[in-house]
């Protein structure tokens, strides 16, 4: 296993754990594999004056049904590919519901070891089971949700 270089062969899916001791090639490439999509950096990006900002539909947070049990973290991950990019992308991750705060924030601190057992994308796992949504989104939808949640917060006003 060379520390430089990375070769998903030698770290994905070998019951390793994600920690702070692995090389930097394997948490660097982590890190990249969460990267928010291009084509939502791009529609972030466009949104560059106070009133775009203000405009910009942001998608609303799943309202949890007390009588569905959230699920566990590792139903968020798959190890299918992320399904392949289409024109509703886009339209799909600005309008479905996100996961609440907490369950964001929970995914995100999972999704590395999630990456490093080998899920390839994310699933709406959060909405009830007659909503399913079969795509898989790319891994990067966690960082989309986490950023919808801080421009939604007081703070970042």
């Amino acid at each position: 296993m060379s520390p430089d270089l990375f070769v998903s062969s030698e770290w994905i899916s070998r019951n390793l754990k994600y920690t702070s001791s692995l090389p930097r090639c394997v948490r660097r490439t982590g890190t990249l594999a969460l990267q928010i999509p291009a084509v939502l950096q791009f529609e972030l990006g466009r949104q560059n004056s106070l009133q775009q900002l203000a405009t910009f539909k942001l998608p609303t947070s799943q309202i949890l049904d007390s009588t569905i049990p959230t699920p566990a973290l590792n139903q968020f991950f798959s190890v299918q590919p992320p399904s392949a990019s289409n024109p509703l992308l886009l339209s799909q991750l600005l309008h479905l519901p996100i996961p609440d705060e907490p369950t964001i924030h929970a995914i995100f601190q999972y999704a590395r070891q999630a990456w490093l057992s080998g899920a390839q994308s994310i699933c709406y796992a959060h909405l009830a089971p007659d909503n399913l949504i079969s795509t898989h989104f790319p891994l990067g939808t966690v960082t989309w949700w986490r950023e919808v949640i801080r421009r939604r917060s007081p703070q970042s006003q």
